[in-house]
């Protein structure tokens, strides 16, 4: 991302955090979408998965995902995104 992209983004976005890669950019765009837009929650943390960073922690992200497709009652892609996880250990996912 460009100082000038970056820039940009910082003026319009309610974030006091520069973005710094797409990665961060992604992950702000799922959070304001968090409550209400399920899909495109899922959809930009699919995004934020895809460009994260070597050494990034991703459970988080793969847990959100399914959780948002189990939300959206998309069984069948909840359970391939679940099998898809690259993580060894498993994780837990919370329903409320």
């Amino acid at each position: 991302m460009t100082l000038e992209d970056g820039n940009s983004l910082s003026a319009v976005l309610p974030n006091t955090q520069p973005m710094e890669s797409e990665y961060n950019f992604y992950l702000l765009v799922a959070d304001m979408f968090r409550n209400g837009y399920v899909r495109y929650e899922v959809r930009f943390t699919t995004l934020a998965l895809q460009v994260a960073p070597a050494g990034i922690d991703t459970l988080p992200l793969w847990s959100n995902i399914v959780k948002g497709l189990t939300d959206l009652a998309l069984y069948d892609d909840a359970y391939a995104t679940l099998m898809q996880n690259p993580s060894e250990t498993q994780f837990v996912l919370k329903f409320t």
